[in-house]
């Protein structure tokens, strides 16, 4: 199973779910922006982060590898112009 963001702009997807070495960040851009993805823990600190890069409008996806993160609960969260996701996730 997946969890899904509820947003009227850009639903964000984390396949799989629960993980254990990478996550697959999937979204949609409605105008080409620069993006970054990040992994932090429930605390609010960020842990992983994505390299910022422009994406086309369109659906888009970032993969993070998890292997250095201990079993537990994380944020994904996706950044780009004025869209902001986040998904809870499970690694195991």
């Amino acid at each position: 199973a997946f969890f899904t963001a509820t947003s009227e702009n850009t639903p964000l997807e984390v396949l799989p779910n629960p993980a254990s070495d990478f996550v697959q960040l999937s979204f949609e851009l409605t105008s080409p922006a620069e993006t970054r993805a990040g992994i932090y823990d429930t605390q609010g600190r960020l842990l992983l982060q994505s390299e910022l890069s422009l994406k086309n409008a369109g659906l888009q996806s970032i993969d993070l590898e998890l292997s250095g993160l201990p079993a537990g609960v994380y944020i994904a969260r996706v950044i780009g112009a004025a869209d902001l996701e986040s998904v809870r996730f499970v690694k195991y």
